[in-house]
């Protein structure tokens, strides 16, 4: 049985914002949301990732680290905004078909 990392689910949620930004807030509500429906159908989550919600901002800070540069961050607004870096999407889509098998 394979389990779901923070990176696959913060991968897949960003690919799902159609190459638009997302902020963080909503980022840590989709990866949130997709973690709730994964357990919700028997999958499994890797060890790292069971923990309260509360904590998930933390899971979602270091996937965006193992991310790197697939991952563009825009600064000096309101909050963060995370944008897939164009030409990464292919590379993202790796961790977003962790999701899916």
């Amino acid at each position: 049985v394979s389990s779901i990392t923070p990176t696959a689910l913060v991968g897949t949620a960003l690919l799902c914002t159609m190459s638009r930004g997302v902020g963080r807030a909503d980022l840590i509500r989709r990866v949130s949301w997709l973690r709730e429906k994964v357990l919700q159908t028997g999958g499994h989550v890797s060890g790292f990732f069971d923990f309260p919600g509360e904590l998930i901002g933390e899971a979602v800070n270091s996937a965006l680290t193992v991310l790197g540069s697939m991952v563009t961050v825009v600064a000096g607004l309101l909050e963060p905004v995370y944008i897939v870096t164009p030409g990464k999407h292919f590379e993202l889509s790796y961790y977003r078909n962790m999701c899916v098998h």
